[in-house]
């Protein structure tokens, strides 16, 4: 839930998301992201092109013994989930 008040948050400022509703990014973005879950193979895990950190974030929530690597090319939504942001 933290996470998605983060986002919730700043998504009024970078517009990381159209979902806006709680209710709705529980399923449409937390669940949603945790589907894959059965299918990660190995202790590494690659999220490409995360935008607002989906669904990576929320499965590094779930799975913190991973190594989590999210890659996105604008640097402004990568920088919003740097700790010292937060």
């Amino acid at each position: 839930m933290h996470y998605l008040l983060l986002l919730q948050k700043w998504n009024r400022v970078f517009n990381l998301t159209a979902i806006t509703r709680p209710k709705d990014a529980v399923y449409l973005h937390i669940i949603d992201s945790l589907t894959v879950l059965s299918f990660l193979k190995g202790a590494r895990c690659l999220d490409v092109g995360s935008g607002a950190g989906l669904p990576g974030i929320p499965l590094a929530i779930v799975n913190p013994h991973f190594y989590w690597l999210l890659i996105d090319k604008n640097s402004k939504k990568n920088a919003i989930f740097n700790p010292s942001y937060c």
